[in-house]
């Protein structure tokens, strides 16, 4: 394999492990010498030096981590000000629709939604009905 593929390769490791990553499971990964991978990363390195590169590759104790570099840091600053858009899940949004469906609701009635009878839930043997019209609850015991 070219020399090309291998810094390819140990970009996309760094970039997608995200924290340090010891020289040695870099080389087994590559399936090559601790020596050969070093001068692999080294030249990846000196690649990330360049200006018009905003992250780099750093050395710590044996280990390698892609990270920013400080000059980008204050427009890292910037965009983590600014408000995020929040985005409803479709786990959020199922729950939502049950709550809006099932006016009033307590957590006994949301969780009974998978129970056999409507409105009940099985705990340990005893069977917990929620009453919707007094928002109370009664329990019987599971006839067998």
């Amino acid at each position: 394999m070219e020399e090309k593929k291998y810094e390819a390769i140990v970009e996309a490791i760094l970039f997608t492990m995200g924290e340090s990553v010891e020289l040695e499971r870099i080389a087994k990964t590559l399936e090559l010498d601790t020596e050969r991978t070093k001068k692999i990363i080294e030249h990846l390195m000196q690649r990330y030096e360049d200006d018009g590169v905003g992250v780099k590759i750093m050395e710590l104790d044996g280990s390698y981590q892609m990270c920013t570099k400080g000059e980008m840091y204050e427009y890292l600053v910037k965009i983590a000000k600014q408000p995020k858009k929040h985005v409803l899940t479709d786990v959020l949004l199922e729950t939502l629709s049950i709550i809006a469906y099932k006016q009033p609701i307590t957590c006994l009635l949301y969780t009974s939604d998978a129970a056999d009878e409507e409105d009940s839930v099985d705990l340990g043997g005893r069977r917990h009905i929620k009453n919707k019209n007094r928002g109370t609850e009664r329990t019987k015991s599971r006839s067998k």
